[in-house]
């Protein structure tokens, strides 16, 4: 699968909604995660729903995330497979995209 991977632009928000920046297109192996693997960082506690493969990106870290048309995954834990800087792994998290009229209809 072809996506594109962003990183928050700024951690403010502009006309209410937060900016971000595409990097690059990438090409990634997307599958999901038999029920949901919890993963936990201190004290909070995140969902992950698909597993990515890709292509080793140094500048990939978690906060960042995937899109692809209306399919946005979080990034929440990226590993160096191997330790070879060939392969990386991401535990990510599926989001819908909101639009500003569906979030009028349900409050």
């Amino acid at each position: 699968m072809r996506v594109q991977f962003f990183k928050l632009e700024k951690p403010v928000l502009v006309a209410g909604r937060q900016t971000w920046q595409p990097i690059r297109d990438v090409w990634l192996k997307l599958s999901p995660v038999r029920g949901r693997l919890r993963v936990r960082l201190g004290v909070q506690t995140l969902n992950a729903t698909h597993k990515a493969r890709l292509r080793y990106c140094a500048d990939l870290e978690p906060g960042m995330r995937f899109r692809k048309g209306s399919q946005i995954l979080m990034i929440h834990q990226v590993d160096n497979q191997d330790q070879r800087f060939k392969w990386q792994s991401c535990f990510c998290e599926e989001h819908p995209v909101v639009s500003p009229e569906q979030k009028e209809e349900n409050p």
